[in-house]
């Protein structure tokens, strides 16, 4: 994982497929928990009395989101990655406010090609260890249709050119 290259201690991965978390932990993730399952915030507290300094939340849904800020130590930093599939989202405040949290935003795409190119070609990180799935540039609608859905134990598919 790009996190592990660049010097963080331990990874901790939340996702509500399973299989996504298998292929989480072969990347190098210490720990991973389904929200669908439990209490994936008490978890990490358990694992990290502290609570941890930065939490990645990446799919845009409000319950991750507040699954963050339970996870993020005061001072904390909320990357926000995710795209919501709508244009506000709530906050609880008071805990943001007592927490401290500091809330920064992601576009993935700022000052950071670089960096990632990089660990890729000094073969820091494993680029390929979460791609599940191939496809024939003339099948590009069927490999966006396969992720979209979620089908097939897909985590990324890659498309040839």
């Amino acid at each position: 994982m790009p996190a592990l290259a660049l010097g963080a201690e331990k990874i901790y991965a939340t996702d509500k497929l399973d299989y996504r978390l298998e292929y989480a932990r072969r990347a190098g993730a210490a720990w991973g928990g389904n929200p669908l399952k439990g209490a994936v915030g008490k978890a990490v507290a358990e694992a990290e009395p502290e609570l941890l300094d930065v939490v990645f939340e990446c799919c845009g849904q409000a319950e991750a989101v507040a699954n963050a800020l339970e996870m993020l130590k005061p001072g904390g930093k909320l990357m926000m990655i995710g795209i919501p599939e709508t244009d506000t989202m709530e906050f609880n405040m008071d805990h943001m406010r007592r927490k401290e949290i500091c809330v920064q935003n992601v576009r993935r795409q700022n000052h950071c090609t670089q960096t990632a190119l990089d660990l890729i070609a000094n073969r820091e990180v494993e680029v390929n260890i979460m791609t599940s799935h191939r496809f024939d540039f003339e099948h590009t609608k069927a490999a966006f249709r396969l992720v979209d859905q979620y089908d097939d134990g897909v985590v990324k598919a890659m498309i040839k050119f």
